[in-house]
């Protein structure tokens, strides 16, 4: 089982949205990104759940969370929450 951990900009993005939802509905914010956190739970039995991704980067894999995208990758131990983007935004460096 591996443990899951999120970078300093997948923490930010998360606020973000939450931020970007708050502004119409605060208490459906919380409940969405609640909801976004735990949907990256299984990928701790299963991190090859979601399909690769090379567009954003060598070893990154996609779980999508409409209308959102959880890119992460994988290793022994691990698995690393690099971001959480908008399914509409164009692939780049993710870093």
């Amino acid at each position: 089982m591996r443990r899951i951990r999120f970078s300093r900009r997948a923490k930010l993005d998360l606020i973000g949205i939450g931020d970007w939802i708050a502004k119409d509905r605060p208490c459906a914010a919380r409940r969405f990104v609640e909801a976004l956190v735990e949907r990256t739970a299984g990928l701790s039995d299963n991190p090859e759940l979601g399909p690769a991704r090379p567009i954003y980067g060598a070893g990154i894999r996609g779980l999508s969370f409409p209308p959102y995208i959880i890119l992460y990758r994988f290793s022994d131990l691990d698995v690393f929450i690099e971001r959480v983007i908008h399914g509409a935004r164009l692939p780049k460096n993710i870093r």
